[in-house]
C-alpha cells in the first residue's frame, strides 16, 4: 500500500471526507490549506493554495499519490475559472515534474467537462483535463468526472433537499431532463480504489450511483415523499426567469466584487437534458460498486445532521475562542485579538479575507453563514452571536 498521499482541496466537501477515509486506512496525508492548521495524527497540513508554486513543491515532495480535488465552482468570467482550475492544475503537474519520481495522479474533475460549451466552469474543467495530454509520459494519471455529489457537509444540494422537508421541490430545466447523483462516501471509495488499481492509468471515468436512466424531478419528488412521510410539491422555476436572475447576478458580482454561483452558464448546465453516467468501465477496471442511492443517502444525511447538531452545541465561549483563533491566523502575531476588536477597521480585512474567514468557520462548525448577515458584524462578539444563531436554527 502506498504510504504518503498528497491532497488538494482537503478542506472542501469531498476533500474532508477523503482525508478522513485515507487516514483511517493508515495512509499519511499531506494536505493543502489556505490557513495554518495544527498537525494531527495521520495528516500534515501545508499552508498555501493551488497558485502557490513553492507550497505545491512542498506538498508533492516524496509522495506516492497526488489527489487533486481543489477547484473553483464560482466565478464571473472565464479568466477567473481558468486561473484556478486550469493554471492551478498546470502548477501542480509542473511541481510533480520537478520531482525525481512521478507519483500516481488522480484528478477529480466534473461531469460538466463532458459539455465544455455550456459554461465557463465546464470549459475550465475540460481544459484542466487537457493538461495531462501534454504532461510527461511518466505521469500515471486517472481522471474521475463525478456527477452532482451530496452527503454530510454538502452545501450545494443540501438546500434543495431541505426544501423538500418543507414540502416543496424548486427545480428548473426541462421536465424530461435526466441527471445522476453520487453519495460522497461512494465517490471517496472510487477515488481510493484508483490508488492501487493497475487498470485505471490514463483513463477518464464518469461516475454516478448507478440508478438506471438516472433521476428526474418526479423521481426526486417520490423519494422525498418516502423519506419525509408527506407530500412534496414540484415548483418549476421558468427558464427565462432563471436566465434573467443569472444575468442580474453576474452584473452585480462585477459591481460588488463577489464570485457568483448562479450565472447564465450555470443555468445552461441546469437545463442540459442529460447528466447521467455509465459506470460499467470503472466497475470492470476496479470492482467498485456504489452502495448508496438517493433514498438511503438522504436518510444517512438526516441522521448525520442530527448527530452533528448534538456535537456542535458549543458553549458561547468555545465559539468566541475559535473565532479569535481563526482571526489570529489571518492577522498574524503582531495583533492581539480580543472579543471586542473591530474586525473590519482594526484588522483591515478586505472582502476576500472575510470570505476566507467565513468559509473556515463554516467548515469548523458545519454551518452555512448567509453572507448578507455579515454586513452587521463589527466585532468578534458580533460574529460569535451570528454563528450561535445559525447553529441554533440549523
Amino acid at each position: 500500500m502506498p504510504d504518503v498521499v498528497a491532497v488538494t482541496g482537503a478542506t472542501g466537501f469531498i476533500g474532508t471526507h477523503l482525508v478522513t477515509a485515507l487516514t483511517g486506512m493508515g495512509y499519511h496525508v499531506k494536505a493543502l490549506s489556505r490557513q495554518y492548521r495544527a498537525r494531527i495524527e495521520g495528516t500534515e497540513w501545508i499552508k498555501g493554495d493551488i497558485s502557490d508554486k513553492a507550497a505545491l513543491i512542498h506538498l508533492v515532495k516524496n509522495v506516492d499519490v497526488v489527489i487533486h480535488c481543489a477547484g473553483l465552482v464560482r466565478g464571473n468570467s472565464y479568466g477567473v475559472f481558468k486561473d484556478a482550475n486550469v493554471e492551478g492544475t498546470k502548477n501542480l503537474v509542473h511541481a510533480i515534474e520537478q520531482q525525481g519520481h512521478a507519483p500516481r495522479f488522480i484528478f477529480i474533475s466534473s461531469l460538466a467537462a463532458r459539455e465544455p460549451h455550456l459554461s465557463w466552469y465546464a470549459k475550465s474543467k475540460y481544459q484542466a483535463e487537457q493538461v495531462f495530454a501534454s504532461a510527461s509520459g511518466q505521469l500515471n494519471w486517472s481522471i474521475i468526472r463525478p456527477t452532482a455529489v451530496y452527503g454530510p457537509g454538502d452545501k450545494e444540494l443540501s438546500p434543495l433537499f431541505k426544501a423538500t422537508k418543507a414540502g416543496i421541490l424548486p427545480i428548473t430545466g426541462n421536465a424530461e431532463s435526466k441527471f445522476g447523483l453520487i453519495y460522497v462516501a461512494d465517490l471517496v471509495q472510487a477515488i481510493i480504489l484508483c490508488i492501487t488499481s493497475p487498470n485505471v492509468i490514463k483513463k477518464i471515468y464518469e461516475l454516478d450511483d448507478g440508478t438506471p436512466r438516472g433521476y428526474d424531478r418526479y423521481k426526486i419528488k417520490q423519494i422525498a415523499e418516502q423519506v419525509w412521510g408527506h407530500k412534496v410539491r414540484i415548483i418549476p422555476a421558468p427558464i427565462l426567469l432563471m436566465k434573467g436572475i443569472a444575468k442580474i447576478n453576474l452584473f452585480l458580482s462585477e459591481m460588488f466584487n463577489y464570485l457568483p454561483i448562479l450565472t447564465p452558464g450555470k443555468v445552461r448546465e441546469l437545463n442540459h437534458h442529460d447528466w447521467v453516467c455509465n459506470n460499467v468501465h470503472f466497475i470492470e477496471d476496479t470492482g467498485w460498486r456504489p452502495k448508496t442511492r438517493l433514498k438511503e443517502g438522504l436518510e444517512k444525511a438526516i441522521l448525520s445532521q442530527r448527530v452533528s447538531r448534538q456535537k456542535r452545541m458549543h458553549k458561547r465561549q468555545d465559539i468566541v475562542t475559535k473565532v479569535c483563533e481563526f482571526l489570529q491566523q489571518v492577522a498574524g502575531s503582531d495583533v492581539s485579538i480580543t472579543p471586542e476588536i473591530n474586525i473590519a477597521e482594526e484588522l483591515s480585512l478586505d472582502s476576500v479575507k472575510v470570505l476566507d474567514l467565513v468559509m473556515e468557520l463554516e467548515d469548523e462548525f458545519d454551518i452555512s453563514v448567509p453572507l448578507n448577515l455579515m454586513a452587521d458584524v463589527q466585532t468578534v462578539n458580533d460574529l460569535a452571536d451570528l454563528i450561535e444563531k445559525v447553529i441554533s436554527e440549523n
